[in-house]
């Protein structure tokens, strides 16, 4: 996201092409929150978006794999841009 704070969370849905962040939050219930860590996405994780699809759907790299995100999905998780 352009001119955000490095302290400022936003959410993922709101990320561009080739930004690397870290996961701050997950805003959603409970077994929303395990199925991301069981995806391997808990808080704290480093994320990259790899691609925008369209409406807040990305696909990102967390380590050695990809993922694609949902729009509903992508604007539950806050994250903080890595300098």
């Amino acid at each position: 996201m352009l001119n955000s704070s490095p302290n400022q969370a936003f959410p993922l849905s709101l990320a561009q092409r080739g930004e690397k962040l870290r996961i701050s939050a997950v805003l959603c219930g409970h077994s929303q929150n395990r199925r991301l860590a069981d995806l391997g996405l808990p808080i704290g994780r480093e994320i990259k978006i790899i691609q925008t699809i369209s409406s807040g759907r990305l696909i990102i790299g967390n380590g050695n794999g990809r993922l694609a995100l949902g729009s509903d999905c992508t604007r539950s998780i806050m994250v903080n841009p890595i300098n």
